[in-house]
């Protein structure tokens, strides 16, 4: 069993590690790279004409802090990371999620809010399956009324 302070751990570890992945992923100041590598996070494109009319210096720097502010790309960073640690279980899952809901900034938090409904959807469904396989002609029910 998983205590209160091991899920704590664990967000705390989930949210330093995305800090250094944004800055990891930062890993060109090339423009046409940038472009060519990011384009599919929304709205790069004019983040990009943006930052070179201001002009950026540390484009490198600018990069990283647009990721780490992009709901997308924490959201499909943390996804893996969050289900390796909680071992595909659900309940654990939205455990570290919202837990890591509390410190984490408003990219974070947000990714975190699309994790959550996607793994309360998903163990509704497992629940409901494991209940109609346990009680296929209802008669747990019929033994209540």
């Amino acid at each position: 069993m998983i205590t209160k302070d091991e899920i704590k751990d664990f967000a705390c570890e989930i949210s330093s590690w995305l800090q250094d992945a944004a800055g990891d992923s930062a890993f060109t100041d090339d423009w046409e790279e940038i472009e060519s590598n990011f384009n599919h996070i929304k709205g790069m494109k004019k983040m990009i004409a943006d930052a070179k009319a201001w002009p950026v210096r540390d484009v490198k720097g600018w990069l990283a802090d647009a990721l780490y502010d992009d709901i997308g790309w924490c959201s499909d960073m943390t996804g893996d990371r969050i289900h390796d640690i909680g071992k595909g279980e659900y309940l654990l899952m939205i455990a570290i999620a919202e837990e890591i809901k509390i410190h984490g900034h408003n990219a974070l938090k947000k990714a975190m809010d699309l994790h959550i409904t996607d793994w309360q959807e998903r163990l509704e469904k497992q629940m409901q399956k494991e209940f109609d396989q346990k009680y296929p002609d209802g008669s747990c029910i019929e033994a209540h009324i």
